[in-house]
């Protein structure tokens, strides 16, 4: 036989910080509950005070059952009513088990067993098992949060005291010995580098067999990294030093014989962690596991560098990068499009660039500017969402710059600019 439910019910919504007010937590929260209200059409709903049907802390982190909040109400009226009579709904067990006070989770245990009170949820009737594990969950949390943050702690200060790196993790040819707190380079690993670095801007490195020292003296202007890694290939140079000393094993399934591809080559020096120093931008503990920082930018973080054994000059990393910059190709989807401020022009939010996307809708490009942080770069995402016609804002461009233009003294001052130059030289312009 079916067991009555309770007769009275109370609707409970809260939310713990202003940034989940600002992004309508509670409104979500009853909107789950109106999909389901019908089911509970034989209990007296019991009101916050008339036309105000629901109780709702917001924001409220439940530090305490203090006077005045929605929590202290609900529990007034669950100690007034008979036990096993009231039903409570919340949206989700968190909102009474992540309390920042492991005294309000012990009272509203003791209360909600006590006075057999019937929890349901988006999820359905929610056990007293449930609500324990919930509390057991979210002190697990708070454990793992402040154990977290203090990992952290230690990570900085490694770098700060001995120089070490925080992840553990060091770049290729670069070596950290945690006994006696000092870097050293891995002559193997430093040597492909170096033979990389040599070919791609046509410079002989000390380290190169003649045969390779002969392809840099052939090619002054260098070498590009498809060409780079059939010499590393020709010449019998190898990853698998590299996966071994770093005890990377799946690496070394996927590329067995350790060759060298187009892409690895250009990976060897994608940062500059070989000019003597190494950065690292990292949270301070505070910002860890805190939403409110889990979208930081570079250069919102704290930037760390610690020493490490020089390999290359700054005229030689200089000098590379300039290859790489000068081989950088535009994306196909752009090439044949023309954009007028492409580059000049800034985000009026974050101040980054805007860049170029077309789209081909319906048998037609349609060409926009859009910020380069609307997508995510570096951990950060800008919020400026908005496409501005390309066309459009050319447009806009070019009525700005026709007047000055078109000006009749504008037009006659260029004039007279050409008849001087054109003396001046003795020829007709």
């Amino acid at each position: 036989m079916a067991v009555a439910l309770p007769k009275y019910l109370i609707v409970y919504f809260r939310v713990s910080s202003a940034t989940q007010a600002r992004e309508e937590s509670v409104e979500r929260q009853i909107e789950n509950f109106e999909r389901v209200k019908d089911q509970f059409q034989d209990h007296v709903l019991i009101e916050r005070e008339p036309g105000v049907p629901y109780f709702v802390d917001n924001p409220f982190n439940l530090e305490s059952i203090a006077v005045g909040t929605a929590i202290h109400e609900v529990v007034q009226h669950i100690l007034r009513l008979p036990p096993g009579s009231v039903t409570l709904w919340i949206s989700e067990m968190d909102r009474l088990t992540r309390a920042n006070s492991d005294e309000v989770r012990g009272l509203l245990t003791d209360l909600l067993r006590f006075k057999k009170v019937t929890i349901y949820t988006k999820f359905g009737i929610e056990t007293s098992s449930d609500l324990l594990m919930a509390i057991q969950s979210a002190i697990c949390a708070d454990d793992k949060r402040k154990g977290t943050r203090k990992c952290h702690e230690g990570k900085l200060t490694r770098i700060k005291t001995e120089g070490r790196p925080p992840t553990g993790f060091t770049p290729g040819g670069l070596e950290f010995n945690k006994r006696t707190k000092k870097w050293s380079l891995v002559e193997y690993e430093i040597n492909i580098r170096k033979i990389a670095l040599g070919l791609a801007i046509g410079k002989v490195m000390d380290v190169m067999p003649e045969a390779i020292a002969h392809i840099a003296r052939l090619n002054p202007r260098g070498v590009s990294d498809a060409e780079i890694s059939t010499v590393l290939n020709t010449h019998g140079y190898s990853m698998l030093p590299y996966y071994e000393r770093v005890g990377r094993p799946n690496l070394q399934k996927k590329n067995p014989t350790g060759r060298f591809t187009e892409g690895m080559v250009a990976n060897l020096l994608r940062d500059d962690n070989y000019r003597g120093q190494i950065k690292y931008f990292l949270r301070s503990p505070e910002q860890v596991n805190n939403p409110a920082f889990k979208d930081m930018s570079r250069e919102d973080k704290t930037l760390f560098t610690i020493d490490v054994p020089r390999v290359f000059s700054d005229e030689e990393w200089l000098a590379y990068r300039a290859v790489r910059i000068s081989r950088q190709e535009k994306a196909k989807n752009n090439a044949k499009h023309e954009y007028l401020v492409r580059g000049p022009a800034h985000c009026a939010l974050c101040n980054n660039k805007l860049t170029a996307r077309p789209r081909f809708m319906k048998g037609k490009w349609y060409l926009y500017y859009i910020c380069q942080r609307r997508v995510k770069v570096d951990g950060s995402r800008c919020s400026a969402g908005r496409y501005h016609d390309a066309q459009e804002f050319d447009n806009t461009i070019w009525e700005i710059l026709r007047g000055p233009i078109l000006d009749d003294a504008y037009l006659e001052a260029i004039c007279v600019c050409l008849r001087v130059l054109s003396e001046f030289y003795g020829e007709s312009i």
